[in-house]
């Protein structure tokens, strides 16, 4: 998971994206909210995506199916049950159909952020660049990206599932995670191929790069709002700051599926050697 310092930072930066998309100021009254909020939504719009994107850009390792399929072809389940290994730290349920979960809608949507999200966020962004005029527009736009806020959170709903909050244990039986060995070795095929799909479809240097542009093409922006000599209209301003706050929230999501995978295959593999040497 994030850490509180990350936490912080993003939560800072959302806030302040909230306050211009939320507070309702009369015309006369949304100047002078801007020249209040827009130092500290650009202060902390370079912080928030920082913390966000401190990943771990080395290659996953590589869990061996035909090690394990050899072993525990050897051994019934009810033999090995209740053989101790480790999981990914808090985490409770079946693993085997956690990842099943991962692989069939999460990677997706961790492939296509850049495209669905970070791209059309920019490409926005940019035009208010290219077009000044353009922020004094007082109609409403049409919604820029289609994975909205209701389908982001049906995601961490998701993913909350399998999470004890609170909870640091990292061990569990064999028989607590899998409901046979198949399972176990499905399991394995399944993180592996995430891990593969993952650095080649959802690499996280490409999603950084992609982050360090929006953001300084966010600041350009802003400053470009803080230089106008004529505010611009409220509904510009609160869609871009819709805006900057979907893409943050995104952007934070994919830190943490990047953080449970990568702490998944960790406790996979620490598993494969426990089992190679219990069996």
């Amino acid at each position: 998971m994030l850490g509180y310092e990350t936490r912080h930072e993003t939560e800072r930066f959302i806030d302040t994206c909230v306050a211009v998309s939320q507070e309702t100021y009369s015309a006369e009254d949304f100047a002078g909210m801007l020249t209040k909020r827009l130092p500290k939504l650009t202060a902390s719009l370079k912080d928030a995506f920082r913390f966000i994107t401190t990943w771990d850009y080395a290659r996953p390792e590589v869990i061996n199916v035909s090690s394990l399929r050899m072993k525990l072809r050897q051994v019934q389940y009810t033999d090995i049950d209740g053989v101790v290994v480790p999981k990914p730290v808090g985490f409770t349920g079946n693993l085997h159909d956690y990842l099943q979960g991962v692989h069939k809608q999460r990677l997706d949507v961790m492939v296509k952020l850049n495209k669905e999200v970070l791209t059309k966020i920019l490409r926005n962004l940019a035009y208010y660049m290219e077009n000044p005029d353009g922020l004094k527009e007082h109609r409403d736009t049409q919604k820029t990206v289609s994975y909205d806020q209701r389908f982001l959170d049906s995601l961490i709903n998701e993913e909350r599932k399998w999470l004890l909050e609170g909870n640091r244990s990292s061990e569990a039986e064999f028989g607590e995670l899998f409901g046979s060995n198949t399972e176990c070795l499905n399991a394995v095929a399944l993180i592996n191929d995430i891990n593969q799909v993952r650095w080649r479809q959802a690499n996280p240097k490409d999603v950084s790069h992609q982050v360090k542009a929006l953001q300084q093409t966010a600041e350009m922006l802003l400053d470009t709002v803080k230089q106008n000599q004529e505010p611009p209209s409220k509904v510009v301003m609160v869609k871009i700051a819709d805006e900057l706050e979907l893409a943050a929230r995104w952007v934070e999501w994919f830190s943490v599926m990047q953080t449970r995978i990568i702490d998944t295959t960790t406790a996979m593999k620490q598993m494969e050697k426990v089992l190679l040497r219990a069996l």
